[in-house]
């Protein structure tokens, strides 16, 4: 029998992806309220800001003007929450936050996302400065390490 998205019988209930709900019976298609041009205002100059703060920690003079830019970030990260719980077709669903194992599969995979970048960020320091490789060697290594990933990634991905 076959499953869908929401490993419900696809002979029952049908799955509208576009919305990412389920339905049953008719269905009509409502129309959206648009792009939340808001919230995408928001998390960007919410993340340039954090992005300015993080430099100016970088250059710190000891002069309280460069405590702006955690402020502005910290109120912007603070609003663009508010305003995602308010409206009505939001740029990111913070309700599915409220279920665990949503939750804690986001988490652990931020986690794994951040260690796979600094492994490949320090990886190249590590092949020519300790094993002493030249540049071009660790990039034939690297480049190795990519083609294995692409072609086990397209077979790992539909056997999920």
């Amino acid at each position: 029998m076959a499953l869908d998205l929401f490993n419900q019988r696809a002979g029952r209930n049908c799955c509208d992806p576009a919305r990412g709900k389920s339905y049953s019976g008719n269905y009509t298609a409502q129309p959206t309220a648009g792009f939340d041009k808001a919230g995408a205002f928001l998390i960007f100059t919410g993340l340039a800001s954090l992005l300015f703060a993080v430099l100016k920690v970088l250059h710190w003079d000891g002069h309280h003007r460069n405590c702006r830019h955690p402020c502005v970030s910290h109120h912007h990260a603070v609003y663009f929450i508010w305003h995602e719980l308010r409206v009505s077709d939001p740029l990111l669903e913070l309700r599915l936050f409220k279920n665990r194992n949503f939750l804690l599969t986001n988490l652990i995979m931020s986690l794994v996302f951040f260690s796979f970048a600094g492994i490949s960020y320090l990886l190249p320091f590590y092949l020519q400065y300790v094993k002493g490789y030249g540049a071009s060697d660790a990039g034939l290594i690297l480049t190795a390490l990519s083609v294995a990933h692409d072609g086990i990634g397209y077979p790992g991905g539909h056997t999920l």
